[in-house]
């Protein structure tokens, strides 16, 4: 019998997650279900599901596997709604760039015997300078040649876990496995604090008077730091940025401090400091870019020695999950 796989979400994360479980119709089957209907036609047509369900309860009525592949705004609602309606046994997983607060809900509205991995896909390096989160975006090799963050809780189940690695491996990604607090801490560095100062460099030109004439010479630049303003959505991102206070605080010290060390050397005439902490920026970029294209880490241990499952092996752990025991007694 075919594994039921849901995806609550088509955009460019649900929708290459769909297109990369493709040519197993008979292993599996890929529902989607999403709040704009007109993705429903093209999602099918690009072969990224199987079926579409539109009524939000009934799309997980028979889901083995739950993929929250939602702004982060959007899971609790979604969660409420379909908690009560999950079998025994399902998994429920998430997409969202913070799991604390994620990880709090799952807790209040799973009921027993069902649970919950978080994952943190990260994109293939042919795609990060790419624009566009919809389905248009979505690709089947979009976590090709990147890490994929694994997330799990005390109530967690090795069979979830593990459920998690082999998607992984389906996806062609690389595991890496991570608890909530040090994950929330590395993506409020490497997707919150980007898309802050993308905000706030648009806020402080585009509302300027001289804009109108600026515009007109804004080029790579401009056009390279702006470009992660369009990541989140704004609602996604304010509630992004208020669950995860600390951390954003802290960020945002930082950048200030820095910035403030920076004025002070250019008000001093120091063109040596100058020069020396814009030299440390390029190669520092230079050599993160250059290890992102080779796939750098792909020979370190991030999997805690998880030997790679066959088709056969992956697809078979679905069934029957957790089960075995409850979820407060792990």
């Amino acid at each position: 019998m075919p594994i039921n796989i849901t995806i609550i979400g088509l955009g460019q994360i649900g929708g290459s997650i769909g297109l990369a479980l493709a040519g197993q119709s008979q292993l599996l089957t890929r529902l989607g279900h999403t709040r704009t209907p007109e993705i429903y036609r093209e999602a099918m047509k690009a072969g990224a599901i199987d079926r579409y369900e539109v009524n939000l309860p009934h799309s997980v009525d028979n889901a083995d596997l739950v993929i929250l592949a939602l702004p982060f705004d959007q899971i609790h609602e979604t969660l409420e709604i379909i908690a009560p309606v999950l079998k025994q046994g399902a998994v429920v997983m998430d997409t969202s760039p913070l799991k604390q607060p994620v990880i709090q809900w799952m807790q209040e509205l799973l009921p027993e015997e069902r649970y919950y991995v978080g994952l943190t896909p990260v994109l293939n390096p042919l795609y990060l300078h790419e624009q566009g989160s919809g389905f248009s975006s979505a690709r089947a090799d979009l976590f090709h040649d990147a890490v994929l963050g694994i997330i799990a809780t005390q109530d967690s189940p090795s069979e979830a876990i593990k459920l998690a690695y082999d998607l992984a491996k389906l996806l062609q990604a690389m595991p890496y496995f991570s608890d909530a607090v040090e994950m929330d801490g590395l993506m409020s560095t490497v997707h919150l604090l980007p898309q802050l100062m993308a905000a706030s460099l648009v806020n402080i030109t585009s509302n300027k008077p001289g804009w109108i004439d600026a515009q007109k010479l804004a080029g790579k630049p401009y056009a390279q730091v702006t470009s992660g303003a369009d990541t989140d959505t704004p609602e996604a991102l304010a509630s992004i940025v208020k669950s995860n206070k600390i951390n954003t605080v802290r960020l945002i010290d930082s950048l200030i401090d820095d910035l403030i060390e920076l004025k002070q050397n250019i008000l001093a005439d120091d063109q040596a400091s100058l020069t020396a902490a814009f030299a440390r920026a390029r190669k520092g970029e230079a050599q993160w870019w250059k290890d992102r294209q080779a796939f750098q880490w792909a020979n370190e241990d991030m999997t805690l020695g998880i030997e790679a499952p066959t088709m056969g092996e992956v697809l078979g752990r679905f069934v029957g999950l957790g089960k075995k025991r409850s979820k407060k007694n792990p």
